[in-house]
């Protein structure tokens, strides 16, 4: 029969010690890692170049999101065509910014 003498009991409880604080410290940097990572963007103001100015932006409509935006173009009619790359269609705007109307599908090769 083995006893185990209170200075072996004792260097068992500091290894363990140092294994948990490293593990803490470990987890620590993790954190701060993943912070530093999915914080959002800092608003950052664009230079303004001189003779344009931001009227509006379009991110869709409702729910239906644009879905990588290829192409902007300006009827006659002042209405704004935006072509809707990933989601397969055209999708009209009015002069002010709001929805008007979409058309096409998605197709066959």
């Amino acid at each position: 029969m083995s006893t185990v003498t209170s200075y072996e009991r004792s260097g068992q409880i500091k290894k363990y010690l140092l294994i948990i604080i490293i593990l803490l410290l470990l987890l620590i940097g993790l954190l701060v890692l993943f912070y530093l990572f999915t914080k959002p963007p800092s608003l950052v103001r664009p230079a303004k170049p001189k003779g344009y100015y931001h009227m509006f932006s379009i991110y869709g409509f409702g729910s239906d999101r644009l879905n990588k935006p290829t192409d902007v173009a300006i009827g006659n009619d002042g209405k704004i065509y935006v072509a809707d790359t990933f989601n397969h269609r055209i999708v009209v705007f009015n002069n002010s910014g709001r929805f008007f109307k979409k058309f096409g599908k998605k197709g066959k090769n």
